[in-house]
């Protein structure tokens, strides 16, 4: 029958067949940009194809930002897709964790989001179970629900954890039964809470429709694998530290990936400053919280918290190589204090570069020639807001009195301040 096709029709055939085959491949081509500063500034590269050394491009880690237009994209640490390796789904990645900040050296396309795998195995990440804290000793790895630890020998044991994607439960009784907590992307030097060596069934946290992938993370650059990153945070669903609870050790933009959004009434910081937003991405009237146990929320957050972020933590250990720059910064700032200087903007990460005292408001940054090149910042009195436009405009965040060595997405983009307090 074929034989005997005329040969235009074979044609015609033909080149529709091979229209489908390049049609199939374009639906499945991924694309993916990496920044070299966070937020999406800096240089950029964009790729569609598979590279198994980013050095040849000249990019070798450099990224701190990632946007995925298409595809999902397994990034590594190391040349050959090896290392530390994570799948990043189509999103904004705005700020890398200590195990992809300015590590990556390779990537490449493993699939569209609709051949990702099925729901109950590995489209939701995985986690990393140790049973000494800091990441020691005996571990294990799930990526699907786990009724039960005892099978694979790990019942009560876990001391440590590390979760690679997604949100998951962790529960003291098999059968996700007992007390459970929900653990968020990110590194969990100790569990704490109850928690440590007491975790008999584990599952990832299921959305009706699944999320992109949020990777931990946050403006505490430079983090590697040896830093110690206990859960600094955890989130109650009531009053008094009780109920339904979430830890957190990285920024998460939306607590919906977590079904813990607009939840929380009660809140424990361990460690560091934290951005409380009510709002998605850390948008409207953030506020900012620093150590110490809530037993119930101020009103602008009783169960209005849908994401957060870490807005400064202890910088000792980030600092162990100057302490004598450290302690001629604290003594200049405790003169500061004693002749009034509420508020000081640095041009540099981590009080670096040129430094900018402020006693009152400042409509515009251009007034002093600062616009835009703010870094980091102390607050030494008081609660001041500011915003990314002049005249406290555009995107405003609120910070309260404490170190913010960095600043994530709001890094060179201040252009005024008030004090509101």
């Amino acid at each position: 029958m074929n034989e005997q096709m005329p040969k235009t029709r074979r044609a015609a055939t033909t080149a529709l067949a091979a229209l489908a085959v390049l049609a199939s491949a374009a639906a499945h081509a991924g694309e993916i940009s990496l920044y070299e500063d966070a937020g999406f500034n800096g240089r950029q590269v964009t790729l569609r194809a598979l590279i198994s050394s980013i050095n040849s491009i000249g990019f070798n880690d450099r990224t701190t930002s990632i946007v995925v237009r298409a595809g999902r994209w397994e990034v590594c640490s190391d040349d050959g897709f090896k290392g530390d390796c994570a799948i990043f789904d189509p999103g904004q990645y705005a700020s890398l964790d200590g195990r992809f900040d300015k590590r990556i050296s390779s990537l490449r396309e493993v699939g569209t989001v609709a051949d990702a795998a099925p729901a109950a195995v590995s489209s939701y990440g995985s986690v990393e179970l140790f049973a000494q804290p800091n990441f020691a000793g005996r571990r294990a790895r799930i990526d699907r629900d786990a009724v039960n630890f005892t099978p694979m020998g790990f019942n009560d044991r876990a001391s440590s954890l590390i979760v690679q994607g997604g949100s998951w439960e962790m529960c003291t009784d098999a059968d996700f039964g007992g007390t459970c907590r929900t653990f968020s992307p990110g590194r969990y030097a100790s569990l704490g809470y109850g928690m440590t060596k007491a975790i008999s069934s584990a599952r990832p946290v299921r959305m009706q429709e699944a999320p992109a992938v949020m990777h931990g993370g946050g403006w505490r650059r430079g983090q590697r694998d040896d830093t110690r990153a206990d859960a600094p945070v955890v989130l109650f669903s009531s009053d008094g530290s009780a109920g339904r609870s979430i830890a957190v050790a990285g920024d998460i933009t939306d607590l919906s990936s977590a079904n813990f959004n607009d939840a929380a009434q009660s809140v424990v910081i361990e460690t560091g400053y934290w951005e409380f937003c009510p709002d998605s991405f850390y948008r409207g009237q953030c506020r900012v919280l620093g150590p110490g146990q809530y037993a119930r929320l101020e009103p602008a957050l009783y169960r209005s918290i849908s994401s957060i972020r870490a807005a400064s933590r202890d910088q000792r250990s980030e600092q162990r190589g100057d302490q004598q720059a450290e302690r001629r910064n604290e003594q200049r700032q405790e003169n500061d204090r004693d002749r009034g200087a509420d508020l000081e903007l640095f041009t540099g990460v981590n009080f670096g570069g040129n430094r900018y005292v402020l006693r009152q408001d400042l409509a515009n940054f251009n007034d002093g020639g600062f616009n835009d090149r703010i870094g980091s910042v102390v607050v030494n009195a008081g609660q001041w807001e500011m915003c990314v436009d002049a005249g406290f405009r555009g995107r405003c965040t609120v910070f309260g009195p404490g170190r913010y060595a960095a600043l994530g997405g709001l890094t060179n983009q201040l252009s005024s301040v008030r004090r509101i307090d």
